[in-house]
């Protein structure tokens, strides 16, 4: 089986079970944050663009923001069948420029 190619663009979030390969193109000020369940084989990425959320603004893309986007990402990942407990994660970026 062959690895899922998957490219996260701004303010995206993306998730898989199996065999995954994530890229992120261009963070710059961005941060990539990935996470893995290794003992349920489900990963994914999400390009954090902004800290925080506007209070009172409907938020229309959560991986856009710090505060909505690791919710966003936990969340997709336990549908495929990830566990909180078993999370993984790091990140990069995050550069002052």
């Amino acid at each position: 089986m062959t690895d899922a190619q998957l490219l996260v663009g701004m303010a995206e979030l993306k998730v898989a079970r199996g065999p995954a390969h994530f890229s992120c193109l261009g963070l710059g000020s961005c941060v990539a944050l990935t996470a893995m369940d290794v003992s349920n084989d489900v990963s994914g990425m999400v390009h954090i663009v902004l800290p925080k959320s506007l209070t009172g603004r409907q938020v229309d893309k959560p991986g856009k923001f710090a505060n909505t986007a690791i919710d966003a990402l936990v969340s997709a990942m336990e549908e495929l069948g990830a566990q909180r407990t078993e999370l993984h994660l790091a990140y990069v970026g995050g550069a002052q420029v």
